[in-house]
């Protein structure tokens, strides 16, 4: 699996909070600053957020033909980290996109493509 620095998520976990807490923030509701430290939901909090999450990931690190790894499986592991894999056709060679996101505050635990 491809290592990938921490620090190269800065931009999509940046892009993926603001997406988040703009969809989660009705508009008669004030956001304050504290908003983005105190919340009392998670920051990932369903299955389709976290594909969402994975495919910003993916794209930049491994391009446009990631998306084609389909369908993509994504499980909860342990009722806190979301689990996101792509699929490979019966008989096909390759590898398939893995990730792994906290429920909890939206960071990449693990990022990886099998050969």
């Amino acid at each position: 699996m491809k290592k990938v620095s921490p620090l190269s998520f800065s931009l999509p976990m940046f892009i993926c909070l603001c997406i988040i807490g703009c969809t989660n923030k009705s508009n008669s509701e004030k956001i304050t600053s504290q908003d983005s430290f105190t919340k009392e939901k998670d920051l990932v909090p369903n299955r389709n957020t976290a594909l969402e999450i994975a495919k910003a990931i993916w794209v930049p690190i491994y391009g446009e033909e990631v998306l084609s790894k389909l369908p993509f499986n994504v499980k909860l592991k342990d009722s806190s980290i979301w689990i996101v894999t792509g699929t490979l056709p019966k008989g096909m060679k390759g590898g398939i996109p893995y990730i792994e996101i906290s429920m909890s505050d939206c960071s990449i635990l693990k990022v990886g493509h099998g050969k």
